[in-house]
This record gives C-alpha cells, sequence and structure tokens, in this order.
C-alpha cells in the first residue's frame, strides 16, 4: 500500500488534489482538521495553549481563532511555540490512522509537511505551487476574508519554491483540467 504526502501553501490547491486521490479510493488525513479537532477536544492541549498565549486562547465556542491566528501570523517565535505544541499530537494521530488504514493507499494533506517527521514515512511526496495572486484570490473567496490577513499567512510559511527538490512530484495548480489529469498520471503511476 502507497502512502504519500501532499503539501504546499495556503490556497495552493492541497485539498482539490486530496480529493482527486480520494476519488480514487485514498484514504486521507487532513492535518489542518486533525490539528483543529486536538485544539478543540485535547484537554491537555488546551490547557497548554493557554499557559502559553493567555486565556483569551479560547472563548466559549472552543478556539478563539481570531485571536490566535493574530499572535502566530505575526511572531513566528509563537508560531514555532504553537506548531511544538500541536504538532507531535497530530504525528501521533497520523501514526494511527497510518496503522488503522494499513491495507489501504493513503494521503496526508500537510502545509507543513516537510518540516515534520510525516514527511519521511511517506513512499511519495508531491508539492503544490500556485502564483500568490492565484492563491490570495482563492482563499479570500474560499473564507470570506480580506487579502490582508491572507498575505500574512502566505507570509509566514516557508517560501515552497527553495524545497520543490525534496519532493517525488511537484505539480503547478493554475487550471483544474490539466491539474485533475496530471494528478490522474500520478495516481496511474503509483498503482503500477
Amino acid at each position: 500500500m502507497k502512502r504519500v504526502g501532499i503539501s504546499g501553501g495556503i490556497g495552493s490547491g492541497k485539498t482539490f488534489i486530496s480529493n482527486i486521490f480520494k476519488e480514487n479510493n485514498y484514504k486521507i488525513f487532513n492535518s489542518d482538521l486533525v490539528a483543529r479537532d486536538i485544539l478543540n477536544n485535547d484537554k491537555s492541549i488546551r490547557n497548554k495553549i493557554i499557559s502559553s498565549f493567555g486565556n483569551d486562547s479560547y472563548d466559549l465556542n472552543g478556539l478563539n481563532k481570531e485571536y490566535i491566528s493574530d499572535l502566530i501570523f505575526n511572531s513566528e517565535e509563537k508560531r514555532l511555540k504553537i506548531n511544538k505544541i500541536i504538532h507531535p499530537r497530530v504525528y501521533l494521530k497520523y501514526l494511527d490512522f497510518l496503522n488503522i488504514n494499513s491495507d489501504h493507499n493513503s494521503i496526508i494533506e500537510s502545509a507543513l509537511l516537510h518540516q515534520t517527521e510525516s514527511f519521511g514515512l511517506n513512499d511519495f511526496n508531491i508539492i503544490i505551487t500556485c502564483p500568490v495572486e492565484k492563491r490570495l484570490e482563492r482563499v479570500v473567496s474560499r473564507d470570506k476574508t480580506n487579502i490582508n490577513s491572507v498575505y500574512k499567512i502566505i507570509e509566514s510559511q516557508v517560501d515552497y519554491q527553495s524545497i520543490i527538490k525534496d519532493f517525488d512530484f511537484h505539480i503547478v495548480n493554475l487550471d483544474k483540467e490539466k491539474t485533475y489529469n496530471e494528478v490522474f498520471k500520478i495516481i496511474q503511476m503509483l498503482d503500477e
């Protein structure tokens, strides 16, 4: 069974590509969704976040996303700190996912894939890139947010161009049909 990692910046098209794999019977591990679940439901993580970032980190609805986003996208130190708190737990969840799905092809979708231990567990890793302007347009439309907030996130992420060489496949996601066909060819190659 194949284990495939998909990475790229916000708005690059990771979920679009993961869904193509899902249509072809791959099990999907979405790191963002798992991290969000942990942040909202794991009491020990919640306590560490409050201890590190204050009581405003959570409100009656769970994680105070606006407060935390403002902290981590304006301070590399705080971003690294929250990653050290949450990502070891995400990694353990990924190991559980792999054990549960050991008889299935699987995908891990993660913007931070290259910076985590999960990268080395995969048989193949795919990086998705897309021009910043297109990413801004996609995220502003999808999340109904302002362009400056999205740009801060993009600026805080790794320079994906500098790590392309470490990946097995590179997909430039500009055109849905072309990207779909390219991903389908990769799936066919992996399934041989």
